[in-house]
């Protein structure tokens, strides 16, 4: 699965440890910001129920904005809690995977 354009090395490395932890196959990339290096979309490779949006413009370093929007693209969960943006760490991300996707990681941590 390859990116068609390089994108931000905390995106790259939120790809890696999201591929070790759920395997690989279990994903599609769903590149629709081409030109955003800093964004991402996920699917589950099998189910398309929903995509799982990810960013990490003007966010520190292993810090994720996450937005997931089901089929309809009705948004189900974004990043912001009472106006304030959630700044979430891989093993959050993670636990949104898990259940947006139905997933079980190949590995406990």
């Amino acid at each position: 699965m390859e990116l068609a354009s390089p994108k931000d090395k905390n995106i790259e490395k939120l790809l890696e440890n999201l591929f070790g932890r759920f395997g690989k196959t279990n994903f599609e990339l769903t590149n629709y910001w081409d030109g955003d290096l800093c964004a991402i979309g996920l699917r589950n490779s099998s189910d398309k129920e929903f995509l799982i949006y990810v960013s990490t413009w003007a966010i520190q370093e292993n810090r994720y904005f996450v937005e997931i929007e089901d089929s309809d693209s009705e948004v189900v969960l974004n990043g912001y809690t009472n106006g304030n943006r959630n700044e979430l760490e891989f093993e959050e991300v993670c636990q949104l995977v898990a259940k947006y996707f139905r997933l079980q990681p190949i590995y406990e941590k």
